[in-house]
């Protein structure tokens, strides 16, 4: 699942370079006073908005099918199909029956996609079987664009209710709030009104270009593109911040068979801006570098490594769990506060990581 995640910050890396070229290459076609070039400079200001809109709905249409499948198979593999969210069992029967009767199966979107595929995996998935597998076309479809309704809706499907409720609560799009107001007002939380509009705003652009209907008075400049990717950029992240929190809730929050509770000392720490804390001796082995998950009423709020361990004082790689020391410093990658709850991995997790 982390690999959506990554495959959309090396597209922003790619569009942000794009951008950032604009501007120097204008400045210098600009200095040349001729009627010619400035007419080349129209045309390409229209170019370079329409192949940045195109390119960056592209980016994250991809990414939001993508995401949604990973955690959508995730799932799949953990709970029998009848215990999916009863929405995206649904969704699924009328799609994959949708895909047999009007797809053009075989070729375009569905070149990989057969008639026998789909067939098989919607017989397994209806008449129990332990192992099954879903059709991706049918869980990712969507008739509308990315607005934020549709967002919505698709994420509901999959047993995410309310994902920009939980969005606008996520640090990624707070720190980009930050980045646009400032230190001053930095808020708390983001008002859900600004991502709906963000993104709608965003959808519409892409249409008007669709239709061919672009206006030059509405063009965005380098600056204001800038803006928009690094908002969509800071959505997606938010977005796979809240699948991914669910996907380590269930695994490691809910199911101790994989991870270990941490006893944290209540009367001590945490120390060092929250980054420090004082453990009772886990009765398992504990080492640098183990993953470590925290939560907040068995809500996941943050996951990372163990940066560093102390035992009276002194840096050690690893703790037996028959070690007579009773107390751990532990240093992580990320801050906690009192209250938290922390859960030692017990293997290594390549899921969200």
């Amino acid at each position: 699942m982390r690999a959506t995640l990554d495959e959309l910050s090396s597209e922003m890396g790619n569009l942000k370079s794009f951008v950032e070229s604009i501007s120097p290459i204008n400045e210098l076609l600009k200095s040349n006073a001729d009627s010619v070039i400035e007419k080349y400079l129209r045309g390409r200001r229209k170019l370079d908005y329409v192949a940045f809109i195109v390119s960056l709905y592209a980016a994250f249409e991809s990414f939001v099918e993508n995401l949604v499948w990973a955690y959508t198979k995730l799932e799949s593999s953990r709970v029998q199909y009848s215990a999916l969210p009863e929405k995206l069992q649904r969704k699924h029967l009328k799609q994959s029956a949708e895909l047999l009767v009007r797809a053009r199966l075989g070729e375009g979107r569905y070149s990989d996609v057969t008639e026998e595929e789909v067939v098989t995996n919607l017989h397994d998935c209806l008449s129990g079987q332990k192992i099954y597998a879903l059709n991706r076309s049918a869980v990712v479809h969507h008739d509308l664009n990315l607005r934020s309704d549709t967002i919505q809706d698709i994420f509901a499907r999959i047993g995410i209710d309310n994902v920009n409720q939980k969005a606008r609560k996520m640090e990624a799009l707070i720190l980009w709030q930050k980045m646009v107001v400032g230190l001053e007002g930095f808020p708390s939380e983001l008002p859900e009104s600004t991502i709906s509009y963000r993104i709608d705003n965003f959808v519409e652009r892409r249409n008007q270009i669709s239709h061919s209907s672009t206006n030059l008075d509405n063009y965005l400049g380098s600056t204001d593109m800038l803006d928009l990717l690094n908002f969509v950029e800071a959505y997606g992240k938010a977005l796979y911040f809240i699948l991914a929190s669910d996907v380590l809730r269930k695994r490691y929050i809910l199911s101790a068979e994989d991870s270990k509770k941490l006893a944290l000392d209540d009367t001590e720490g945490p120390y060092y801006n929250g980054f420090v804390v004082i453990i009772d001796r886990p009765d398992i082995n504990i080492a640098k570098g183990q993953q470590i998950v925290a939560s907040r009423n068995d809500d996941v709020t943050q996951w990372g490594h163990i940066v560093s361990i102390q035992v009276d004082g002194n840096d050690v790689e690893e703790v037996g769990n028959d070690a007579h020391t009773q107390k751990l410093g532990l240093r992580l990658e990320f801050k906690v506060t009192k209250g938290t709850q922390l859960y030692l991995l017990k293997k290594k997790e390549n899921v969200v990581w």
